[in-house]
């Protein structure tokens, strides 16, 4: 009787389409009935025979192992992670791709513990940084608030700094960095107040603008782009700009609580004169850019992906199982970091081909196989991204079970007989009619005759020396199913009354004879051969049955020999 199971594996955590191995320990080990089964939630697929668990759905996955007697259980906890998360400050985040600009942005505010389901939606507002300004704590829904402003861009504090004196206000001192040089430098990736992930920064105000396609634009307060959509990441559900307020320099925040139709998004660009910053404003009626906002002011941001450095490419499917002779649908990459600049894979099953330019790999597969994992890599100057892809060929789900060839070639003698330069159509019928892949490959066992397959479809076979020749049709489906037809070749034939005739001409008259007696089966192979004695004609009289040899009539009849009359 089994006391206890146990779960194990090298890994608690999987990116969709990864699988990982699970192991089951029983006790006592000398059980007489060690059998147990999987259930597993819908976040990842178990084989029940081995034990490979797959991750199919972004979540934590609880993984159970029961024991055959039912009642001893034991529970294994898997995180499954989208291959397209960031993870940042024990954040997930995904990454969205512009497909104005080809950029990559988080799906959500900085802080924001989800992407936003509605415009007004609490849970992705995120946090409200001061211009510059680290995440240190002053960024929280309920900072302390303090009146004395910062001797450096590195304050070592929590607490939102205020000064309510002016419109013109900073969070530093005087000379501290008046120009807001030193805080451009610091926001971006890496900066000593770097705020986004690795390899993020908060963008400059062209790389927000470029989302809004706007051409040009003039420092003159306000940049009012319409109310209209236009477009951009930021239009879609999952990378919306909440209307989430802002916080002024006062510290309080505005817009939250009732009047939740405003917010600021902060840009590390400078504003015109050098002593306020720029800011992307949105309300319920208007996109707009303001080019002045204080700097004491407790802002949103959102982060975008630096331009520099390696790829990072997610492929479209992370699991194929194709069908042999079908073309499967191509396998595209999305590129979230620098541009590719190569592209490579070690191997591909047969059929199947990359296009080292664009990373795309289509074709049809030609060859079963079982599933086997493939490393995808994309490079630049910078660095390498590798994935890996999965890719099983398998037999088509209505596979040929037999095939049917039809031809109009001449039947004669129970031969299939073609003439030297004749050209017959060749067809190819299937079972069952609702076979998956209804196609076949032709092929001649000698050169006694060709043949073609127009762009439209249709296979034609043509005679070309006599002899005789063997077509094969084998189905393209993986079943290999073969038909086999044989067809005679003749040279100058003659068909007449269900038999083949060749032609010899006398080299003393040049006329033209055929090789042997009227109705004779073959040619002499002696002078007492009695299959080529022919038919006993009486004279002038016509093949009506009277000259078969097995009428049991006699007389003066006599074989017949034709000539052929020439021009």
């Amino acid at each position: 009787m089994v006391d206890d199971i146990k779960i194990s594996s090298t890994s608690d955590t999987l990116v969709i389409g990864e699988s990982a191995q699970l192991h089951v320990t029983i006790s006592p080990s000398d059980a007489s009935n060690k059998k147990f089964s999987w259930e597993v939630d819908d976040k990842v697929s178990i084989n029940q025979s081995t034990g490979e668990v797959t991750a199919l759905k972004a979540g934590l996955s609880t993984i159970r192992a029961i024991a055959h007697n039912g009642i001893v259980v034991d529970e294994f906890e898997m995180l499954i992670t989208d291959p397209h998360a960031v993870i940042f400050n024990k954040k997930s985040y995904k990454m969205i791709l512009s497909e104005k600009t080809g950029r990559v942005w988080l799906d959500r505010n900085l802080g924001a513990s989800e992407a936003c389901k509605t415009l007004t939606d609490l849970n992705c507002y995120g946090d409200y940084y001061q211009w510059g300004r680290g995440k240190d704590g002053h960024q929280a829904m309920f900072p302390r608030r303090v009146g004395t402003l910062a001797n450096s861009i590195t304050p070592n504090n929590a607490n939102f700094i205020t000064n309510p004196g002016s419109e013109t206000t900073d969070w530093v001192a005087h000379s501290v960095d008046d120009s807001g040089d030193s805080r451009t430098l610091a926001w971006s990736d890496t900066g000593v107040n770097d705020i986004c992930p690795k390899g993020y920064s908060v963008p400059t105000f062209e790389e927000l603008d470029h989302e809004y396609q706007r051409s040009t634009y003039t420092k003159l307060g306000f940049e009012k782009l319409g109310s209209e959509k236009h477009n951009s990441v930021f239009d879609t559900s999952n990378g919306s700009l909440p209307l989430a307020g802002f916080r002024d320099n006062r510290g309080i925040i505005r817009h939250i609580k009732t009047n939740r139709d405003k917010s600021f998004y902060w840009t590390r660009s400078v504003g015109d004169d050098n002593t306020k910053s720029i800011a992307l404003a949105l309300s319920n009626t208007d996109v707009q850019f303001s080019l002045d906002i204080v700097r004491t002011r407790g802002l949103q941001v959102r982060c975008i992906k630096d331009v520099s450095g390696p790829p990072i490419i997610t492929p479209s499917v992370n699991k194929l199982h194709a069908y042999f002779g079908v073309n499967i649908t191509p396998i595209t990459f999305v590129n979230f970091g620098a541009p590719v600049t190569r592209w490579s894979i070690d191997g591909l099953p047969a059929g199947l081909k990359m296009n080292y330019t664009t990373g795309i790999i289509s074709g049809t597969p030609i060859k079963l196989q079982p599933e086997t994992l493939y490393t995808v890599t994309a490079s630049n100057d910078f660095g390498v991204s590798s994935t890996v892809i999965r890719i099983a060929v398998m037999s088509v789900p209505v596979p040929v079970t037999s095939i049917q060839l039809t031809h109009n070639t001449k039947r004669l003698n129970d031969k299939n007989v073609l003439q030297i330069g004749e050209v017959v159509q060749i067809s190819a019928g299937f079972t069952p009619n609702n076979a998956t892949i209804q196609k076949v490959s032709w092929l001649l066992n000698s050169k006694n005759a060709t043949i073609h397959t127009s762009k439209e479809g249709i296979t034609t076979l043509k005679g070309v020396s006599e002899g005789a020749v063997v077509l094969s049709a084998t189905s393209l489906d993986g079943s290999n199913v073969v038909s086999r037809l044989t067809i005679h070749v003749v040279d100058k034939a003659i068909v007449f009354n269900g038999r083949t005739y060749n032609t010899v001409t006398s080299p003393t008259t040049g006329r033209v004879w055929l090789d042997r007696n009227l109705d004779a089966d073959r040619v002499c192979g002696s002078a007492i051969d009695p299959v080529c004695f022919g038919g006993l004609y009486q004279f002038g009289r016509s093949a009506d049955g009277h000259q078969e040899r097995s009428n049991g009539n006699s007389g003066l009849a006599r074989t017949v020999t034709s000539i052929v009359q020439v021009q």
